[in-house]
């Protein structure tokens, strides 16, 4: 990666950054049975202490000068005291015993899931990619940053809202009315959240900007205005793949 970018500095910072899929393991079992438990409310009091947390953290160091590293360590903190906080609440610890037939029942199905998350990843951290090629480390940090503090917002949302309405939609499965009905209503709920509080967010960006990451960031917020429009229509995507799920 650091060949690719022509950046020498990148491999220390990405070994660093990469710790975040080593800390963000342990606690997807634990996420996935506080879905399934309608955990809503402890859930949601864990992410938003972890998005300030780390958030006071990454501004605290980037106030002390040091830049990029803040950033990532905004990042892993985050994902570390989320799944500290998961692990407490959900309770279930893994055992040394391993049955394989689980997975081979639900292989066909999680496999189809999979391959679509993976395009929507590479979609969605394509341009990262390509701006850091082609253009400059500061343009692409910019980008970078505010396509960061948009996305914190929406999986915000859509972990309180997906919470909701994936054990809804399973329940209802054997009546499609009724099934059909419920999606209304939630799109209907998840428009009233999410317009408001994305696109405000987009609203304040600068304030935002200057407050968090001083004005030394203060480009991000041109994009994180715009990332903020489209980012307001995709908790409703999102609850729409569930339900065609």
């Amino acid at each position: 990666m650091a060949r690719y970018y022509h950046e020498p500095r990148l491999t220390a910072l990405c070994r660093y950054a990469f710790l975040s899929f080593v800390l963000s393991a342990p606690g997807v079992v634990q996420s996935a049975l506080m879905q399934k438990r309608l955990l809503v409310k402890q859930r949601t009091k864990a992410n938003i202490t972890a998005v300030l947390t780390s958030s006071v953290i990454g501004s605290i160091m980037a106030w002390q000068g040091f830049g990029y590293w803040a950033l990532a360590t905004q990042t892993n903190t985050y994902i570390l005291l989320n799944t500290i906080f998961y692990w407490r609440i959900a309770g279930w610890r893994p055992s040394l015993s391993f049955d394989p037939e689980p997975v081979r029942r639900m292989f066909r199905f999680s496999c189809k899931i999979l391959a679509s998350t993976i395009i929507f990843q590479i979609n969605n951290n394509v341009l990262n990619i390509l701006l850091g090629h082609y253009f400059s480390a500061r343009a692409t940090g910019y980008y970078n940053q505010a396509y960061q503090w948009n996305s914190k917002v929406i999986y915000l949302l859509q972990g309180m809202l997906g919470a909701v309405s994936q054990p809804v939609m399973v329940d209802l499965r054997n009546n499609p009315s009724r099934q059909l009905a419920a999606l209304r209503k939630l799109v209907r709920f998840t428009a009233f959240l999410s317009f408001p509080l994305v696109l405000g967010f987009g609203l304040v960006s600068r304030e935002f900007i200057l407050i968090t990451l001083t004005e030394k960031w203060l480009q991000s917020a041109s994009y994180l205005e715009i990332l903020c429009i489209g980012g307001a229509f995709l908790p409703i995507s999102t609850l729409l793949s569930d339900f065609i799920i």
